[in-house]
């Protein structure tokens, strides 16, 4: 509620320029594992909020009163669908064991967020 609508909208649109930059087509399936997916929506995010149309929601989220922890809390709920496609590729605790399906595409992994 603090930050309204915006930020919920700027996902959605980091959504479809993620799913632009991978490339969804016979023979490169497996071009979403080695996109740093994290790396391009910060800079998405870094644009959109220093651009000038954005100067007051800017000043709100630069506010005292939010504080670092409602920018962190934000920004978690906002990256969440990053952070999971992120954890997909490290897979550090083989949460997510694709490697024996062969079916199984950039088409699915979008499917699961």
């Amino acid at each position: 509620r603090l930050f309204g609508q915006r930020p919920w909208i700027w996902q959605q649109w980091a959504c479809l320029k993620l799913e632009y930059v991978l490339r969804f087509q016979i023979g490169h399936q497996n071009d979403f594992m080695s996109k740093d997916v994290m790396k391009y929506v910060l800079e998405l995010w870094e644009g959109w909020l220093n651009h000038p149309d954005n100067a007051d929601f800017k000043a709100v989220f630069d506010d005292d009163r939010i504080g670092d922890r409602g920018r962190r809390e934000l920004l978690t709920h906002i990256m969440t669908p990053f952070d999971i496609i992120r954890r997909i590729q490290d897979n550090v605790d083989n949460e997510w064991n694709f490697e024996e399906e062969k079916s199984l595409s950039v088409f699915t992994y979008l499917g699961i967020l």
